[in-house]
């Protein structure tokens, strides 16, 4: 029986509903991964007929998303502080891991899209699907689509349906030649030609179809972050009932390159930041400077660090970074 349903009068729809009475997207894949071994387990054992056809590979998550609709630029854009945005070296380690950790998949491409991402803002779901036609090599990226996962694979409007031009430079400040390694990897008509990436993709699956965002995760980013020593926190999640299991939560992600992307922008290039908001898709520059630039407690820190004044330590607390009891910060 699954869920009241017998094995002879399973169906599609049934493994359908299950996976969307999931609470989350993720915890839906879960599901459907389960299903899988499930009519795989009743096939193998002959229970059930030949004419039940039973494809999962159209099912995914269609459950409800818990959204606030909110009026474009009412909402408060969250500061993002220095400590998630990856550094210069963080992106430099990241990338050499790239190259030498394979879980699964093509190896060629992963030093590439590290420093892409970071150096021309390009977010995860967009760097799936660029290809030889939206990538220049002169400098610049037009990002048409994004990648998206829900309902099944297919392409969608850049986030805020903003279709946008973007750049990379030459050589990134970590010293990758970038338009060397875009032109070498633009020359990718022998993978056309073999049927290894129909598509032209700059950054295919094993397959050469689009690499979705859960799997990238796993094979791609989460090996070469563990070996570049990027840092994250172990935690316990719940895991059915009375049980738990290990999580492991990044303090930087796959999506913090694009802040590495804005802060390069704004303080080593000198952009300005209503150009800055143009190339990473941002709203408008108010946001961009709400999000990266007003940052209050954080700014005032970065500046005292930056004419040589070290936090004194508190009293109170005896943390490093907090004033004294009278407000001063002490002069190193």
């Amino acid at each position: 029986m699954f869920g009241g349903v017998r094995h002879l009068d399973l169906r599609r729809a049934h493994l359908q509903l299950a996976v969307n009475l999931a609470p989350t997207e993720s915890e839906g894949r879960n599901v459907r991964r389960a299903a899988r071994s499930l009519v795989g387990a009743l096939r193998q054992g002959d229970y059930l007929l030949e004419s039940q056809v039973i494809d999962l590979g159209t099912v995914w998550w269609h459950g409800a998303r818990d959204t606030t609709v909110v009026e474009q630029g009412d909402g408060p854009a969250e500061y993002v502080p220095r400590n998630q945005r990856p550094t210069h070296d963080q992106v430099r380690a990241l990338r050499e891991a790239m190259t030498t950790r394979r879980r699964r998949g093509r190896k060629e491409w992963r030093a590439l899209a590290v420093e892409l991402a970071a150096y021309s803002g390009v977010r995860r779901g967009e760097l799936a699907v660029l290809d030889d036609a939206t990538v220049h090599t002169d400098g610049r990226i037009r990002v048409q689509w994004r990648l998206e996962t829900i309902g099944g694979p297919r392409l969608a409007l850049p986030k805020g349906n903003k279709r946008r031009w973007t750049t990379y430079p030459q050589i990134t400040p970590t010293g990758f030649p970038l338009a060397a390694a875009i032109e070498r990897r633009l020359a990718i008509e022998h993978e056309r030609a073999a049927g290894t990436n129909p598509n032209g993709l700059l950054f295919p699956s094993e397959r050469g179809t689009w690499l979705l965002g859960g799997n990238f995760h796993r094979d791609v980013f989460e090996p070469a972050a563990l070996a570049a020593d990027w840092p994250f926190r172990d935690g316990l999640k719940p895991w059915g009932e009375g049980k738990t299991r290990r999580q492991r939560t990044w303090s930087l992600t796959w999506h913090s390159l694009r802040h590495t992307f804005v802060t390069w922008q704004l303080e080593d290039v000198g952009q300005p930041t209503s150009r800055v908001a143009t190339l990473a898709g941002h709203e408008s520059a108010e946001f961009t400077l709400r999000r990266y630039v007003s940052g209050a407690k954080d700014d005032i820190a970065d500046s005292l660090a930056a004419l040589g004044w070290e936090p004194a330590l508190s009293p109170a607390t005896g943390a490093s970074g907090a004033t004294d009891v009278s407000g001063r910060y002490m002069s190193g």
